[in-house]
């Protein structure tokens, strides 16, 4: 269950690394985007290390249907230029 847990954890940062590397704008945006998408593969191989895991142990590895959000402070800010909350 906690392996599940770290799963969805990963593939949620995933999204909202992308998202805000994407949606981010303004002069001092550029080097916050580039590190966030430069992170994006890390995260995702973290997700895919985890899926592993829970097949080995038995476990089965949820699709989609099952996601449920739960990473409120990640959540790109409707300001995109908006990057001092992005950082924290």
């Amino acid at each position: 269950k906690e392996l599940v847990t770290a799963y969805w954890m990963e593939l949620e940062t995933v999204q909202n690394y992308l998202a805000n590397s994407v949606n981010l704008q303004g002069v001092r945006a550029e080097e916050i985007k580039k590190s966030l998408a430069a992170d994006v593969p890390a995260e995702l191989s973290h997700a895919q290390r985890l899926a592993k895991r829970i097949h080995i142990l038995g476990g089965w590895v949820p699709g989609s249907s099952h996601f449920k959000a739960a990473q409120t402070s990640l959540q790109p800010p409707k300001d995109t230029t908006d990057v001092v909350s992005v950082i924290r």
